[in-house]
């Protein structure tokens, strides 16, 4: 015969019987025995097929050891009253292992935000504690290995997530310091993510983070220590960028870029919301001192010289050179401003160049100077300096 099938609030129905009679009773008959159960209740979840199974302590007070496994699941706990206060409960988790694969549309379910989010891994949970007058006390160890998260609406893509979560008191819901997440790689919108690792701690609303570094934008972010509330994750971060790669500014100027080489180092700050998600607020990146880039103009004819007479450019060979992409020109000197929110004369970003073509045989010493006005998307005119004294505008779009 097939055994019958229990909902979720049976079994919190019988455990509630077993504190009720506990608090009444000072002595338990010996009672041992097992049920059986399917449960099938739970949206989008996995059906489990459970057994609970009643022995007598040493002391006559009954034990519960349940069980419970399905497609990607398996728990294994314990439930005893307690002599010294039998209206409460003594409980173990001794073993639980989660696909997060088979039960991401049920946790999604739960948690409106993983609506649209792909998970993936495996969670292994373990724990002991009480649950007393309604409020369950205790500590667990949570380990994720192998995470994935995929989140379409975000543009979130998170690869070789690992945690080992150490909560040393489940009813204030704090860990143990310098708990540590490590990620493998994943793409946020257009910018690939590398490693990362993240000292933090939880207690209670608050999160800190002593440490976090992550490997993005072709180098290095280094954030400063910062405390975040979960209930209301608006916060400003700072953080020092080392060795980004200079190719991202293509997006930020004109289309007359071809290609760009070289790493730049600074500060950012990044702002979170709920609203705009994560965006950088303000920054500052530049060359390092002795280091050059380069940078390859697209075809231009004119660009530079257009507006030069003949004469000028029997001084300047190199300039046809770099306006037609022939030869690259290189930076000595870049440096970039980001003020999305404008600066005092409204621009939301500024780029300054000085150097000249890579052949130092074709003198042509070029300063540029880039505003953005509005969005960073939206480039305004391009004006360069031929020189040091000479002022060139090369034009743009507003």
């Amino acid at each position: 015969m097939r055994p019958p099938s229990f909902s979720l609030r049976w079994l919190c129905g019988l455990f509630g019987a077993a504190l009720a009679l506990g608090a009444e009773s000072p002595s338990w008959p010996g009672i041992v025995g097992e049920i059986h159960g399917r449960l099938e209740s739970l949206p989008s979840a996995p059906a489990l097929q459970w057994s609970l199974t009643v022995t007598p302590d040493e002391t006559g007070l009954p034990n519960l050891a349940l069980r419970a496994e399905g497609e990607g699941t398996l728990m294994e706990a314990e439930i005893g009253l307690l002599s010294a206060a039998p209206d409460a409960v003594h409980w173990r988790l001794k073993n639980v292992e989660l696909d997060l694969a088979r039960w991401s549309e049920a946790l999604a379910a739960q948690w409106p935000a993983l609506a649209g989010a792909t998970l993936g891994g495996r969670v292994l949970v373990s724990g002991e504690g009480d649950w007393r007058d309604g409020q369950l006390s205790g500590r667990a160890l949570v380990r994720l290995s192998e995470g994935r998260v995929d989140l379409p609406s975000k543009k979130l893509t998170l690869e070789g997530l690992e945690l080992a979560l150490q909560i040393d008191d489940l009813a204030a819901r704090r860990t143990a310091p310098a708990q540590v997440l490590a990620l493998r790689g994943g793409r946020y919108d257009l910018v690939t993510l590398g490693a990362a690792r993240v000292v933090f701690a939880l207690d209670g609303d608050k999160m800190r983070v002593a440490e976090a570094v992550l490997e993005a934008l072709g180098g290095q972010l280094i954030l400063a220590p910062f405390t975040v509330a979960l209930a209301n994750p608006d916060l400003t971060v700072a953080a020092r960028a080392e060795q980004i790669d200079v190719t991202l500014l293509l997006p930020l100027l004109p289309p007359i870029l071809a290609e760009a080489h070289g790493r730049l180092d600074g500060e950012l700050a990044f702002h979170r919301d709920a609203r705009g998600g994560i965006q950088i607020a303000s920054g500052r990146l530049a060359l390092r001192p002795e280091t050059t880039a380069e940078l390859r103009l697209l075809p231009s004819p004119g660009l530079l010289t257009g507006s030069l007479p003949p004469k000028v450019l029997q001084y300047y060979p190199g300039l046809i050179k770099i306006e037609t992409g022939e030869m690259p020109m290189r930076a000595d000197r870049l440096d970039v401003r980001l003020t999305p929110a404008g600066d005092a004369d409204g621009h939301s970003a500024t780029v300054h160049l000085e150097g000249g073509p890579v052949d130092p045989a074709l003198r042509a010493p070029l300063v540029f100077d880039l505003n953005v006005n509005g969005s960073l998307e939206a480039v305004a005119p391009l004006f360069m300096k031929l020189g040091a004294d000479s002022k060139l505008s090369v034009g743009g779009a507003h």
